[in-house]
């Protein structure tokens, strides 16, 4: 059926609206049937205030053709855009489910590894974001749809960026939602992906505590607390709340850009490192094992820990004093005395386990950083044609994220492959880019694996994250490409 109140004829010549499914301050979304295809899609309708001016027009075409090309697990495809007398649209995937400002609503303060899993997917679909240079710039719950299976799927790419403040009366004077803005959006300064590392911060305290870190009487005041104020801390709300988690709160919202986590990406991977610490099962009863930390950053620190009731292979931050032995390595004789000391009858320790990391989205370079940087080393390297992922991305990974292997195991990449080139293909409508014939089967090729270099007589502690690839056009990111650490000599496979 035909909405009432919307024209009768079809948008962009084969969208036809059927009911509402949502309404905000910029636009209604409606489920609408495609009928070239007869498939139901998410239909953004702008509201007309927005429409009246041609320059902005222009600049909405630009930002959807750039959603457009964003194909990620987390985010929700644009497949289409256009104008229907006048006013723009947006065409989705349609998705089952409810957005995460009515999921906390309804149930905050949320478990914490169901807020801290629902952020890492958020950080990594503006990792991802931030690689192709778009800055999302309206991170808010209001814009995560959560899936009934509790995936989330981040929305809105390029509509805040030219569509002003819903909530803010000056229009194109700040971009953002007041209650979520970074202090520079409510300075009105120039913004890089650190404004989006703000936001998502604001999210997950709100996700953790049920509450929001300022409010007020009108916007323009809670848009100077983000800038003047200090917020409660997230353990005053919710004492339950683990001392990590909360870390990762006061990190991310940090005032100064400087402080804040590098990237979107650096967060995720300290979300899924704190998601991965808290999923080790209590040891009872076991031996003593050699625990490697992030604490100690010295050459040849070794932390040796008594049972606990929970031992955390990788990372391990802090263990109860009266528990801990410390041994300060000097040499190899030390060392092994050390060793035989601690241990006593025990037997020899436990080699650490790590937690294999999350690559996929990643680009081959930025998934073999991580891997160095972990103390993992890069196995072999396959590529597939993919015609729906960039060229050059991790599509699969071999052991899976959340794997526990030895130190310096390999890790097996599938990659996509580049398409044949292929002329370009003008078509008429409403925008999206279609008719393109399906790439050739292209046979996998396969590289060897990385050489692994000799390491040390100490392995140190590892750097868990990274920044992410510099967003290509936007000139404040400070993401300077750091070396690549060497991985130690593999011990095999794990799986």
């Amino acid at each position: 059926m035909v909405v009432s109140g919307e024209p009768a004829e079809l948008l962009g010549g084969r969208y036809r609206l059927e009911e509402p499914v949502g309404t905000g301050g910029m636009a209604t979304i409606y489920a609408a049937r495609d009928l070239t295809t007869d498939a139901l899609v998410a239909l953004k309708l702008l509201d007309r205030r927005y429409a009246t001016d041609r320059e902005y027009l222009v600049r909405f075409q630009r930002e959807a053709e750039a959603a457009s090309r964003l194909v990620h697990p987390h985010i929700i495809q644009v497949s289409d855009w256009g104008a229907h007398d006048g006013v723009p649209y947006l065409v989705m995937e349609l998705i089952a489910g409810e957005d995460l400002k009515h999921l906390i609503r309804r149930r905050a303060p949320l478990p914490e590894s169901e807020a801290l899993a629902t952020a890492a997917q958020v950080a990594e679909a503006l990792a991802f974001a931030h690689a192709h240079g778009i800055i999302h710039r309206d991170v808010k719950p209001h814009n995560v749809i959560i899936a009934p299976d509790g995936t989330a799927r981040l929305t809105d790419f390029g509509i805040a960026r030219v569509a002003g403040s819903t909530e803010v009366t000056q229009t194109g004077a700040v971009i953002g939602s007041a209650h979520y803005f970074s202090p520079e959006q409510a300075n009105g300064a120039p913004l890089d992906a650190r404004t989006d590392v703000y936001s998502l911060g604001v999210v997950l305290y709100e996700m953790l505590t049920a509450h929001l870190p300022f409010d007020g009487s009108n916007p323009v005041a809670v848009a100077m607390q983000h800038v003047q104020a200090t917020p409660r801390a997230v353990r005053e709300l919710e004492p339950s709340i683990s001392e990590e988690a909360a870390a990762i709160v006061a990190r991310a919202m940090k005032k100064d850009p400087n402080e804040r986590y590098a990237s979107a990406e650096e967060m995720a991977a300290a979300l899924r490192t704190e998601l991965a610490t808290q999923a080790q099962p209590p040891i009872e009863d076991s031996p003593t094992r050699v625990v490697v930390t992030l604490t100690s950053r010295k050459a040849g620190a070794t932390q040796l820990a008594m049972p606990t009731e929970r031992v955390a292979y990788w990372p391990r931050r802090s263990i109860n004093s009266r528990h801990l032995g410390v041994a300060t390595v000097v040499g190899v004789a030390v060392t092994a005395l050390a060793l035989m000391l601690a241990l006593g009858t025990h037997g020899a320790p436990a080699e650490p386990l790590i937690v294999v990391p999350d690559l996929v989205g990643l680009d081959e370079a930025a998934a073999i950083e991580l891997l160095g940087s972990m103390h993992l080393a890069t196995g072999e390297s396959s590529f597939e044609p993919r015609g729906d992922v960039p060229a050059g991305q991790v599509m699969l990974q071999s052991p899976e994220a959340g794997a526990q292997v030895a130190l310096g195991a390999a890790v097996d990449l599938i990659l996509s492959a580049p398409p044949p080139p292929t002329s370009p293909l003008v078509t008429e409508g409403s925008g999206s880019s279609a008719g393109s014939a399906p790439p050739p089967t292209v046979a996998p090729t396969t590289r060897p694996p990385a050489p692994a270099a000799a390491a040390p007589a100490v392995v140190p502690p590892p750097v868990v994250s990274g920044p992410a690839p510099k967003p290509a056009g936007h000139g404040n990111e400070k993401n300077d490409k750091k070396e690549e650490k060497p991985a130690p000599p593999g011990r095999g496979r794990g799986h």
